[in-house]
């Protein structure tokens, strides 16, 4: 059977559930995510922390976490005076935009791993807000509805 008829009709191979990695500790996965994450507090927040892969982390990316990982309380120290600035571009939405509270930092792109997007609650379930953090700047601040 060719590589393609395989993986159309070939039996399917399952992620594996948990990965453990000697920075990030254990990584579970998130089938809605398709992701392998943990859970953390920092700065009294708590978010997930996460990194892709298609049936395992992708290693690329499992070391660009493990960098990102020692960041992030400099990134979480940022990120009040980005949402300042964010919610004074748009005024319409600033009481939301200052409310957002970090839900998921996501290492996601084996083509791109420096990109990190940070994914946020917020009080609106009409919008998905996120951000991009690359080179040690958050930008880029939108939502998805």
């Amino acid at each position: 059977m060719s590589g393609l008829l395989r993986k159309l009709f070939g039996p399917r191979r399952q992620p594996v559930q948990e990965v453990d990695h000697p920075i990030l500790g254990t990584l579970s996965y998130d089938r809605e995510s398709e992701s392998w994450g943990k859970r953390m507090t920092l700065a009294d927040q708590e978010l997930r922390f996460s990194v892709s892969g298609e049936f395992e982390p992708d290693p690329v990316l499992l070391e660009q976490a493990a960098t990102l990982q020692a960041k992030l309380p400099r990134l979480l120290a940022d990120l009040p005076a980005f949402l300042e600035h964010e919610a004074i571009q748009a005024r319409e939405l600033a009481t939301e935009i200052r409310s957002l509270k970090i839900e998921d930092v996501a290492v996601w792109w084996p083509k791109q791993p420096e990109a990190v997007m940070i994914w946020f609650k917020g009080p609106s379930d009409e919008r998905t807000w996120h951000c991009s953090y690359a080179n040690g700047k958050l930008d880029a601040l939108v939502y998805d509805c």
